[in-house]
Formats: structure tokens, C-alpha cells, sequence
């Protein structure tokens, strides 16, 4: 019979914090890439050109912009949640 070892709530939390920042900052790139390849490579560019890039770069860059927002909310969660186990244990200590 197979023994699966469940992993660390904390360590995969971690490593999906993670993977929200990495995916966060891949789309405020590619945004700005886009951005940069159609608007901002060769001076001015049309008319037809900037709304193309302004449309697609808002699409790359605002779920990014949401994901870094996610990531920082759950980063002052995490901090919270520690606060409230540290005051729980040292009332459990004092016998409260």
C-alpha cells in the first residue's frame, strides 16, 4: 500500500503565493511588451495602431494588475493569521 505524504499547508501556500506573483508580473510584461512592439518602436505611430496596442496591452496588464493585488492581500492575510496564532499561544500560556 502507498503512503502519500500530504504536504505543509504553509509550504504549498507559499508556493502558490508564488506562482500568483510570477504569473502577475509575466502579464504586467508582456503589456508592456506589446505596448512597446506596436506603439512605441518606431516614433508615433497611427491612430489605428495606438487604440490596437491599448486594447491589448489593457488586457495583458489588468489581470496582472489584479493578480499583484491578490498576492498582496494574501501576503497581509498571512501576516494577520500569524499575529493571531502568536496571541493565541502566548494566551494559552498565561492560561486565559
Amino acid at each position: 500500500m502507498h503512503s502519500w505524504r500530504v504536504a505543509d499547508p504553509t509550504t504549498l501556500a507559499r508556493r502558490g503565493l508564488r506562482a500568483i506573483e510570477l504569473l502577475a508580473f509575466t502579464s504586467l510584461a508582456a503589456g508592456a511588451l506589446v505596448w512597446w512592439l506596436i506603439a512605441g518602436r518606431e516614433g508615433p505611430a497611427a491612430p489605428v495602431e495606438l487604440a490596437l496596442a491599448a486594447v491589448i496591452a489593457a488586457a495583458l496588464l489588468l489581470p496582472g494588475l489584479l493578480l499583484v493585488h491578490l498576492a498582496r492581500t494574501l501576503h497581509r492575510a498571512a501576516a494577520l493569521i500569524d499575529e493571531l496564532r502568536q496571541q493565541l499561544g502566548e494566551a494559552a500560556v498565561r492560561g486565559e
